[in-house]
């Protein structure tokens, strides 16, 4: 079984429970061997009788929790591994199995005690096998505490005590895909694939790979032999409608998903993903009905909550998700209580919402901030924050929390200019870029294939002036090869470069990012480019972005329809230049 050769092992039970039928090992076997050949019900059936015969056995009572898990029994599923572990306290896989299923419930402080405990069993018994499901427990633990370089070091281990283990790889690509890092995951999902051809979740993994790197159409093959053998399965459904509706094609998409939300037309999971599918294609409108949908038939499922201010934040209709109080919270009201900025908020959210901080801090002083230490350079030219990579105390407000902690006023919309640039890199930016004919446009694009890539935005800003490419990231290897773009990305030593570098700009346009963010901070002209789901951080009212009112938002309507957004874009930004400020001031 452990070397995957269930066929043999399969015939090896069988001969034994020929002479002894009643043999409970070999049922458990039996029990094991058809659930790894996907034959769950099968196997469910067996241990439950197994469980009422011998329910004093932690191996019987173990892989029925399992085979629960299995056939979508969380709670059932949790029970019968913690008895497990209560009859044997010291069997290390019970432990893991615990753990594992500790996590699907979000209760990760027992489940660390229990992968920790399960990993102490394993090395005192020497088994390798054990071991490495303990690191791999472990990784999956990090994952979802949000330490995403631990977690990967973990797997690496993993792997390093069973190579080419098929769950430890699809979870690395899965992290490597998390990081962006999706040219390196491709390989390693395609590794976890052919381990077990069979398995849906690793070839629909496998195809998103494959989509997010510009191969649509080798996706969307993988995602019909999924359909084909498994035409109900609803993951494969919902990969299928989002790779039609990303090639342009939203009705063949919509319709792709319809049979799921028939089908399972009360199951709140469905309805969301329905709203999601929806928000792709581009019908905000739509796509709230089915998240309202689902919050009546769970008004508690907090996914459904987000989905529904998302969309609402999208449309701009901010007062429904955060109305402004009738009186506005003081500094004293307020008693100077730190901020905490969640690990993992992407910079530019962390931007936004530092608006905020202005309100609440004392008259021309600054509130504690506590926050990863790469955001210190970005915070420390925030009006009214002092930030600090200092560990945050238990009273800190989440800086997430404070649109709905304070409301959302029209100041707060329309903020004007709340980024400092440090002076002297300001000067020395200003002495870089001096020699170049303006305008100075700085320009960000898509790292992703199917999104805005720099060939295209060049062509739509041709002759609109000298392009000072922005990004610092794996997008600069769009560079080479492509004249006449100034590369001012490759000097920046941290987020103050990037503040000095766009506040001696005409002009800022591209997509979604912090330099745009970054404009709109410092009030100076910028031009958004925004996909047909509106992200709700650009949300815009007569072409203007809500929260950042210097930025112009050209909006595309159509997934496949990117020709009239792109000459939009082109046109938007050569009538901001001719009304914009040229001489550089901050």
């Amino acid at each position: 079984m452990r070397d995957g050769r269930l066929g043999e092992a399969e015939i090896l039970v069988s001969d034994v429970l020929a002479e002894r039928p009643g043999d409970v090992d070999a049922r458990v076997l039996k029990a094991a061997i058809a659930m790894k050949q996907g034959a769950v019900e099968p196997a469910y059936e067996l241990l439950a009788e197994l469980a009422s015969q011998v329910p004093e056995r932690a191996d019987v009572v173990g892989n029925l929790g399992v085979a629960h898990a299995a056939l979508g029994r969380p709670e059932a599923a949790l029970a019968c591994l913690d008895q497990a572990v209560l009859l044997a306290p010291g069997d290390a896989r019970r432990r893991g199995e615990l753990g594992r299923m500790l996590l699907v419930h979000g209760e990760l402080a027992r489940a660390r005690a229990e992968i920790v405990r399960m990993q102490q069993l394993a090395l005192q018994a020497d088994d390798a096998e054990l071991v490495a499901e303990g690191w791999s427990a472990a990784a999956a633990l990090l994952m979802l505490e949000g330490k995403p370089a631990l977690a990967e070091k973990a797997l690496r281990t993993a792997l390093e005590l069973r190579p080419g283990h098929g769950d430890d790889l699809a979870l690395l690509a899965a992290l490597m895909v998390q990081d962006g890092r999706t040219e390196e995951a491709l390989p390693v999902a395609e590794q976890a694939y052919l381990a077990a051809p069979a398995n849906h979740e690793r070839a629909l993994s496998l195809a998103a790979c494959l989509a997010d790197l510009g191969r649509p159409a080798e996706a969307e093959r993988l995602i019909r032999r999924v359909t084909a053998v498994a035409p109900a399965y609803v993951p494969a459904q919902a990969a299928l409608a989002r790779c039609l509706i990303r090639r342009g094609d939203a009705p063949g998409g919509l319709a792709a998903f319809a049979p799921a939300v028939r089908r399972l037309a009360q199951d709140p999971d469905i309805l969301l993903e329905m709203a999601r599918l929806l928000r792709l294609a581009g019908d905000l409108e739509k796509a709230l009905v089915f998240a309202d949908s689902a919050l009546k038939q769970a008004p508690d499922k907090p996914e459904a909550h987000q989905m529904r201010a998302r969309l609402l934040l999208g449309m701009g209709r901010v007062d429904e998700v955060w109305p402004a109080p009738d009186v506005g919270m003081t500094p004293q009201a307020w008693g100077h209580a730190p901020l905490l900025v969640p690990e993992g908020l992407a910079a530019e959210e962390v931007l936004l919402l530092a608006r905020f901080a202005r309100r609440l801090a004392p008259d021309g002083g600054r509130l504690a901030c506590h926050a990863e230490a790469a955001l210190g350079p970005l915070l420390e030219g925030v009006a009214g924050l002092a930030p600090t990579a200092s560990s945050a105390p238990g009273q800190a407000c989440p800086l997430t929390a404070l649109p709905e902690l304070l409301g959302v006023s029209s100041q707060d919309l329309a903020a004007g200019s709340y980024l400092a640039v440090e002076k002297a890199r300001y000067e020395h930016w200003g002495e870089l870029l001096s020699s170049l004919p303006r305008p100075l446009i700085g320009i960000v694009w898509d790292a992703d294939p199917s999104g805005l890539s720099l060939a295209a935005l060049k062509g739509a800003l041709a002759g609109a002036g000298t392009l000072v490419s922005l990004v610092f990231d794996r997008r600069r290897a769009s560079l080479p090869g492509e004249d006449g773009i100034v590369d001012a990305g490759a000097q920046f030593g941290d987020a103050r470069d990037l503040v000095a570098a766009v506040a001696c700009l005409d002009l800022v346009c591209g997509t979604d990012g912090l330099a745009l963010h970054v404009a709109g901070a410092l009030a100076r002209p910028a031009v958004v480019a925004v996909s047909p789901a509106r992200p709700w951080i650009w949300a815009h009212r007569n072409a203007r972005a809500l929260w950042y009112p210097s930025v112009q938002v050209v909006q595309q309507e159509k997934v496949s329809d990117r020709d009239p957004a792109l000459a939009a874009l082109g046109r938007t930004v050569r009538e901001a230049l001719s009304v914009a400020p040229v001489d550089g001031a901050a």
